[in-house]
């Protein structure tokens, strides 16, 4: 199969593979095995125990759930350090196979070929902007490998799989907040099918060149993956970005920070879609312009989550106060009531949880969370916050 859908592929993209691509076909439950063991890599288990504490203190991973392969899902990947295909000889045998593997063949082309050199390191906003081109590349031209092989010449066949997408023949949808393993099911969905869309629409305007371009300067946001607009306008939409807040003295010696990061609004669009409906969830975030997380908590449990974040305006930051407290509320599963002040910062809202108090205090286009204080009134955390470095932003 891979020897029928190379050529195929080396004529869509351009240009032949350097080299042959080593493929290793593994039984399922030897695929599984082999893809969890990079979690046991140092390099990877630290930031996968941050990001597990992240999702699990906004609600999207339930206790007991990891970011493991499951036998279920177990299908094909390009590993770049080994630069091989490692496929489940289950997929194989399935009606996706021969898209599993021309999936995977355009990743090994686009890594050997250098577009892939500036992939981030690390888990981040920014990562997973360039892992949604990377994918949606990679799904583009796996649907144009496809036409191509049912007979459309190269260039019909990637106009058509552009069209497809840019058309709205699929779309992001997420699936039922209800359903097990939501939140992966949601990200994994967007990361193909929105990064399908961003492929499709840069390769509309520009062909195969503007793909390549995009991977030579890569989105720096999700919101540009969600809003191809904020990338291929004249001036792009750069996110700002926050440093590090140091909480430690503002909270007390018995509290340590867990993790810190980004927050993108890919991410938050599927928290308060879970949290407040896919109509509202979509709206709240798509006024994001930056936003940092900070995660402390202590040795007996308790968590504390601190964000600064940055909205384009002013009406964004106060819709996304208003949204976080009432998440917050609607966490209790009981009646909730949201307080709002008028303070000398601007405008402050808070509810109490059993995590503890939530503030978010607005102050014109930032916004400050503080979700589970325990005791004060949160002034020197959220002066610390006030305080976080800040790149600027040319508008």
């Amino acid at each position: 199969m891979r020897v029928r859908l190379a050529p195929i592929v080396e004529r869509l993209l351009g240009d032949p593979f350097p080299g042959a691509i080593p493929v290793v076909v593994l039984d399922e439950d030897a695929f599984v095995r082999w893809f969890n063991a990079w979690r046991e890599d140092p390099r990877h288990r630290k930031r996968l125990e941050a990001r597990t504490l992240l999702w699990r203190r906004l609600g999207l991973m339930q206790p007991g759930h990891s970011f493991e392969a499951r036998k279920a899902h177990a299908s094909g990947v390009f590993h770049r350090r080994d630069q091989r295909i490692y496929l489940s000889a289950n997929v194989l045998r399935q009606a996706m196979g021969k898209r599993t593997v021309a999936h995977e063949l355009v990743h090994a082309h686009r890594y050997v070929t250098g577009l892939y050199e500036k992939w981030p390191e690390g888990w981040s906003d920014t990562e997973t902007a360039f892992r949604c081109l990377a994918e949606g590349d990679a799904e583009l031209w796996e649907d144009a490998v496809v036409l191509a092989q049912e007979g459309l010449d190269t260039k019909t066949a990637a106009k058509e799989a552009a069209d497809r997408y840019v058309r709205g023949l699929w779309r992001f949808g997420l699936p039922a907040p209800s359903r097990e393993w939501y939140a992966l099911r949601a990200l994994l969905h967007a990361t193909y099918v929105e990064g399908a869309r961003f492929a499709a629409v840069l390769s509309a305007r520009g062909g195969r060149e503007a793909l390549e371009a995009a991977f030579k300067d890569p989105p720096t946001s999700t919101e540009q993956i969600l809003h191809p607009e904020k990338y291929l306008g004249t001036e792009k939409d750069p996110p700002t970005r926050f440093g590090e807040a140091d909480l430690q003295d503002a909270l007390g010696e018995e509290w340590t920070r867990a993790a810190s990061g980004d927050l993108g609004e890919l991410l938050l669009r599927i928290l308060f879609t879970r949290a407040l409906g896919e109509e509202r969830g979509e709206r709240i975030a798509a006024g994001w312009d930056g936003c940092r997380y900070h995660l402390y908590r202590k040795e007996d449990g308790p968590t504390l989550l601190a964000l600064i974040t940055a909205w384009d305006t002013e009406h964004d930051a106060a819709v996304f106060g208003q949204a976080w407290c009432e998440w917050a509320g609607r966490r209790e599963r009981r009646a909730f009531d949201v307080r709002t002040e008028v303070v000398a910062a601007g405008e402050k809202r808070s509810v109490t949880t059993q995590d503890g108090l939530v503030l978010t205090v607005r102050r014109g286009r930032d916004v400050v969370v503080v979700d589970g204080l325990r005791r004060g009134d949160g002034v020197a955390v959220l002066r610390t916050l006030w305080n976080s470095p800040r790149e600027q932003v040319l508008r």
